[in-house]
C-alpha cells in the first residue's frame, strides 16, 4: 500500500497514534433505522473518553497564545486566525469537515485530500473502505444502504497507519450522506473506527 501523502493548500476547498475500537460482545438484534432518529445508539464511534481520545488530546493541548506556529512558507508570517479556524473545524467536525488548512507542517494533523479523487483507482479503493464501514452499519441497524459516491476525503498519517475520514452518499430508495473513519495498515488491512449518518457541524 502506498497511501498518498497528506497535503493541502490554504485556503483548502472543501490524532496521534490510532486507537482500536473496543471489542464487541453481544451484537444487538438488527432494527430498522431511520435517518434523524433521536435515539441512535448503534453507531460505531471512537472512544469518547477525553483522556484516551487522540482528537481530544490534539485539540486540548493546542495553546492559541503560543507563538510556535508553522508558517505556510518558511520565513512567512504565521497566520494565527487560520490556525484557529483549522483547529476549531477539526474539533467540531471530528476531522470530517475542514475548509481552512494551514498547509504542510508537523502541527497539521488531518488534512483535505480531494485531489486523490481524480483517479478511478483511488475512488474505487475508498469506495471499498466506505462499503466495509457501511456493512458494519447495516449489520447493526438492520438496514441495506449501499455506497453511491465519495463526496469528500480527509486524511491523517500515523506511523504505519493511515486514517481516512470519508464523507459519502448512499442509496437505498433515498439518498443519504454518511461519514466513516477507516484505518488502513501497510499490509492493506483496514479497521472501521466510525460509521454514522453525517452529523451537522456546530456553528
Amino acid at each position: 500500500m502506498n497511501p498518498p501523502l497528506p497535503s493541502c493548500h490554504p485556503p483548502a476547498q472543501a490524532e496521534e497514534l490510532p486507537f482500536p475500537v473496543a471489542e464487541e460482545t453481544d451484537t444487538p438484534a438488527p432494527k430498522k433505522h431511520k435517518i434523524g432518529d433521536q435515539e441512535d445508539t448503534a453507531n460505531i464511534s471512537d472512544e469518547e473518553d477525553g483522556y484516551t481520545n487522540p482528537l481530544f488530546r490534539t485539540c486540548a493541548d493546542y495553546d492559541s497564545e503560543e507563538e510556535n506556529y508553522c508558517p505556510d512558507i518558511p520565513g512567512a508570517k504565521m497566520d494565527k486566525p487560520l490556525w484557529e479556524k483549522y483547529w476549531k473545524q477539526i474539533k467540531e467536525s471530528e476531522g470530517f469537515d475542514i475548509t481552512d488548512c494551514p498547509g504542510g507542517c508537523w502541527m497539521t494533523t488531518i488534512v483535505p485530500m480531494q485531489h486523490i479523487l481524480y483517479t478511478t483507482e483511488n475512488v474505487d479503493r475508498l469506495k471499498g473502505h466506505a462499503g466495509k464501514a457501511l456493512e458494519h452499519y447495516n449489520n447493526i441497524n438492520g438496514t441495506s444502504y449501499e455506497v453511491d459516491n465519495i463526496l469528500k476525503v480527509n486524511g491523517q498519517a500515523a506511523g504505519r497507519f493511515f486514517a481516512y475520514y470519508l464523507t459519502f452518499s448512499t442509496k437505498n430508495g433515498e439518498t443519504h450522506t454518511f461519514q466513516a473513519k477507516v484505518l488502513e495498515d501497510l499490509d492493506d488491512s483496514t479497521e472501521v473506527l466510525i460509521v454514522r449518518p453525517k452529523v451537522a457541524t456546530m456553528g
